[in-house]
């Protein structure tokens, strides 16, 4: 096992750039992982708002606005003293003012005009959140007292209150494939674990190319390719032992960076799509292999792996939709992605994750020929290099014969 050894040996002394690599890996993994794995849940917090309720009268109306207002809204005890609120809006202690004037139950009740009297301090945002509760309290009592006219006033005010106690589930998604049919389980929330195994595009990518590039580039050197002639190791065990060693490396790297997400997201476990992303990334470690055994026969020089292993791993990764999601790349750098085998890697996992945060439902068989399509072609990328590969590295050993 004499190649395998040395092959073994010249990846070895390509430890340092790789575990750069294998550094970002984890401290994006780490990153991602701090942000928690319900970043779809969290997007969103209703906060109270600290605000003032001045009531210059008494009734069950005032109190059943106080009430419906109190439930997004942190009223503070002031009293109705102008110099004092005034000084709480400029220093930010409260965020609104709502001030109900003398006779409004009257006016409201008769059909008069009944307005609430509100301040707001500078640049208040919150406070469109308050004078929307306060309207629709409005709003819907005199919907009852339209239709209702005989109600008493205090059953009609316990019926505004159950009803705007109504609320509504709404979901957005950030992308029209998604809004098929959809089977939602709170352990899967594949949206964020689908973010690890993008940045494998980058990560592995850029080892793969490092470590396969460098060790063929070694036995692609005309004084290499010599001494192996004079070896009486045949040619074929020679390229056996060389096909073990970079399948070896490949396969070990895939599995560290498939366990180093395991570890991260360990809620992916034994859910139904955590073999489909692995065996995505599996794809991309055929694919990257190729494309570094193409690569090793396009140059002659280290340094020059180095620059290409920059160019093509974060290049891919930034037109792919790897750092940036796909659904806010322009149509145009979609399509020019589209010629990349990292862009269809990205959308076989967007395919396995859903976008949302929620799953796809595979049950269609549109769905599944999406994703099926997605590997297929990856896996002709893999092939395509692997061939063009092969045709380069006969020309060269027939160039050195």
């Amino acid at each position: 096992m004499t190649v395998y050894k040395l092959s073994l040996k010249v990846m070895k002394s390509n430890i340092g750039p790789m575990t750069l690599f294998l550094g970002i890996f984890i401290g994006i993994s780490l990153l991602a992982a701090s942000s928690g794995g319900n970043t779809a849940e969290q997007l969103f917090t209703r906060s109270r708002v600290p605000i003032a309720f001045i009531a210059e009268e008494s009734s069950p109306l005032v109190a059943g606005l106080r009430t419906e207002v109190e439930k997004i809204a942190e009223i503070q005890p002031y009293d109705d003293d102008s110099e004092t609120l005034q000084e709480a809006i400029f220093y930010n202690r409260i965020s609104h003012i709502i001030r109900i004037p003398s006779g409004f139950t009257r006016a409201f009740l008769s059909g008069e005009e009944a307005e609430v009297i509100t301040y707001t301090g500078q640049s208040e945002g919150r406070a469109m959140y308050v004078d929307l509760a306060v309207e629709n309290y409005l709003n819907t009592l005199r919907l009852y007292r339209i239709f209702t006219p005989d109600m008493p006033l205090e059953e009609m005010i316990s019926h505004v209150h159950r009803d705007l106690e109504q609320s509504s589930e709404i979901r957005i998604y950030t992308d029209t494939a998604a809004s098929e049919s959809l089977t939602v389980d709170p352990r899967e929330n594949y949206f964020n674990y689908m973010v690890f195994f993008n940045y494998q595009a980058y990560s592995l990518f850029a080892i793969l190319i490092l470590g396969i590039s460098s060790n063929l580039l070694v036995f692609n050197s005309r004084l290499i390719r010599m001494r192996q002639v004079c070896s009486p190791l045949s040619s074929r065990k020679q390229s056996l032992q060389l096909f073990l060693a970079n399948f070896a490396f490949a396969l070990f790297c895939w599995m560290l960076m498939n366990g180093i997400s395991l570890i991260f997201i360990p809620e992916l476990l034994g859910t139904s799509r955590m073999y489909l992303l692995i065996a995505n990334s599996f794809f991309l470690c055929f694919w990257a292999s190729s494309i570094s055994f193409f690569v090793a026969h396009l140059t002659k020089s280290r340094n020059a792996i180095s620059a290409i292993t920059n160019v093509i791993a974060l290049g891919t990764s930034f037109l792919a939709g790897v750092f940036v999601p796909q659904y806010l790349l322009g149509s145009a750098v979609l399509r020019v992605a589209s010629f990349t085998p990292t862009y269809w890697f990205v959308l076989a996992n967007s395919q396995i994750a859903g976008a949302g945060g929620t799953v796809r439902s595979f049950s269609s068989l549109a769905s599944q020929k999406d994703l099926l399509a997605s590997f297929g072609i990856q896996i002709i990328f893999g092939l395509t290099f692997l061939a063009i590969a092969l045709v380069l590295r006969k020309k060269q050993a027939l160039a050195a014969a």
